[in-house]
């Protein structure tokens, strides 16, 4: 009987334990699953959203996204919907056989964080890539935001070939550089064009004469998170 009696008050011990245990854990996935709240102000945003609250996100905030999605397109065309060789190096033989077809949806109904999407599924992207060290050429793994770069920069790129259009098309000279996408640890340069303006029409023809490349004006800067908007969305 006493023997009995130590095993039920182990079995109740044990129960009690793993009750504890259960409700300490429990308590901890709730917190978890409060955090996004606390982090947004009780406004958590869509996956698909391109706007982040500051010091939060990796996508850009296009201003006059809606704007300008038909004259993003329409230069799209203007360039044969091709990738271009700095951004697309990454993709395999099928990336560039499929880039005008997912390309063109994120312009009519996606954005650069769709068109990443698409971009990591369906073998789009390279897994390995030559890479020049002081030892020579080497095979390297490609970055995993690979998909991220090359949507936002093409993107971006359109983006802002679409805001210098519509500005010429309603009569305003000029666009102003502002940051669309938040860095942690913004170049010098690109932090100094913030709030420059430039000629539209001079800057759409940098760009287009330039694709995938540096331009003689400098906008967009590489991987800056800088894109341009119409004088008359001053905050």
């Amino acid at each position: 009987m006493p023997r009995e009696s130590a095993r039920r008050r182990g079995r109740l011990s044990t129960r009690l334990i793993n009750r504890i245990i259960l409700i300490g854990l429990k308590r901890l996935l709730d917190r978890a699953h409060a955090l996004p709240n606390m982090l947004w102000g009780g406004n958590v945003p869509s996956t698909t959203s391109m706007v982040f609250p500051k010091g939060i996100g990796a996508m850009f905030h296009f201003e006059h996204h809606e704007l300008v999605r038909s004259l993003m397109l329409s230069e799209a065309q203007r360039d044969s919907i091709t990738v271009t060789e700095y951004y697309g190096r990454r993709l395999t033989p099928k990336g560039h056989a499929d880039w005008s077809v997912i390309f063109r949806k994120a312009i009519e109904s996606g954005n650069a964080e769709t068109l990443a999407a698409d971009l990591n599924s369906g073998g789009r992207l390279k897994l390995k890539e030559e890479r020049r060290t002081k030892n020579g050429v080497i095979q390297a793994s490609v970055p995993s935001n690979a998909a991220d770069l090359l949507a936002q920069g093409e993107t971006n790129r359109y983006y802002i070939r679409g805001v210098c259009l519509h500005a010429i098309q309603t009569g305003l000279t000029h666009v102003e550089v502002y940051r669309g996408r938040h860095s942690d640890n913004p170049r010098p340069e690109s932090e100094a064009a913030i709030g420059r303006m430039f000629d539209a029409q001079a800057l759409l023809d940098d760009i287009r004469a330039h694709p995938g490349a540096e331009t003689n004006l400098g906008i967009p800067l590489v991987n800056s998170g800088l894109t341009v908007r119409l004088p008359s969305a001053r905050k």
